[in-house]
């Protein structure tokens, strides 16, 4: 990861995520690839199959239901 991607990490408001996603029954919450561009949220289904894989391997857990 990049040190810019690395600061952003470090920045991110942890435990507000994780209230947010709690409230909003969000069980998983991941951060990947262009988060450093316009933010996107969407499900891993809405992700293309030729690069799915790919980018599960470059996700960064915000939040993860116990």
């Amino acid at each position: 990861m990049t040190d810019a991607f690395n600061l952003l990490l470090a920045d991110l408001p942890r435990e507000a995520l994780a209230e947010f996603s709690r409230r909003n029954r969000i069980r998983r919450l991941n951060l990947f690839g262009s988060a450093l561009r316009a933010v996107d949220l969407n499900t891993l289904g809405f992700l293309s199959p030729y690069f799915r894989d790919q980018v599960m391997t470059e996700v960064e857990d915000l939040y993860v239901a116990p």
